[in-house]
């Protein structure tokens, strides 16, 4: 009976002893993330970053996610393998005053109000690029519009992906380099035209941002393949939001 009953003992404790690495790999991993807080956003000048580029993008969502870029992909911790994380009690917050003091209304039904969580960090090969930082954004999935275009994005429930920011002179451009499948453009009747309807199954891989002559200009490219090595996609003027058009280089 006693050497039954150090067994009842032992065995748990030697379970323990088995797993501990596991939860201390556990501890140590969620100590690498941290939650970004409203506070720590709104301190960084997130709002004023937003009403640079609020009149002269249509798309709302854009300038809401470059200040969001622009106030955390320097930060110190990121190269020292920190993962920055928004939450909703941080996001919906953020978007509500965007809408009162910037009049960014088109917020309130976007893709912003599906977005669920947003993670900030830099793969290893990435921590001493100044300009390139990692992303996962958690949404809901499904169509979303474009505006003034007629066509729609359509996205899985989880995006990740890299974005490099270059500033050079007077140039000014941002690109999301997509690492997620799945991503892809419902265009609209006369695009299809255009095209034959050819391209429109095709995943999306590249999102440009570029400031040139003036203007702001969106694209969306596709993911090369032998049959498609050169970029092609498409693209729109965010500026004047007109319709989307073919796009090769």
């Amino acid at each position: 009976m006693i050497v039954y009953n150090q067994l009842k003992i032992l065995i748990p404790l030697s379970l323990i002893l088995a797993l501990s690495p596991l939860f201390s790999f556990g501890a140590q991993k969620n100590r690498y993330q941290q939650y970004i807080r409203l506070a720590d956003v709104e301190k960084l000048g997130a709002y004023d970053i937003m009403k640079l580029y609020n009149e002269e993008m249509c798309v709302k969502e854009i300038p809401f996610l470059i200040a969001l870029h622009r106030c955390f992909y320097q930060d110190k911790r990121l190269p020292k393998g920190f993962k920055l994380v928004l939450r909703q009690s941080t996001i919906y917050p953020l978007k509500r005053k965007a809408i009162e003091l910037h009049g960014m209304k088109e917020l309130e039904e976007s893709m912003i109000y599906k977005l669920d969580s947003l993670m900030l960090y830099k793969l290893r090969k990435n921590r001493y690029k100044k300009n390139l930082c990692n992303f996962i954004a958690y949404l809901d999935s499904g169509a979303y519009e474009i505006p003034e275009t007629g066509a729609k994005l359509v996205v899985p429930g989880v995006i990740k992906g890299s974005i490099y920011y270059n500033r050079k002179g007077k140039g000014n451009k941002m690109t999301v380099y997509l690492h997620t499948g799945g991503i892809k453009l419902e265009l609209p009747a006369y695009a299809k035209r255009i095209t034959l309807g050819i391209l429109s199954d095709m995943d999306i891989g590249i999102a440009e941002l570029e400031f040139t002559k003036g203007n702001w200009v969106a694209r969306l490219l596709y993911v090369k393949s032998r049959e498609n090595p050169k970029k092609k996609g498409w693209s729109f003027n965010m500026t004047k939001c007109n319709k989307i058009r073919p796009y090769s280089k």
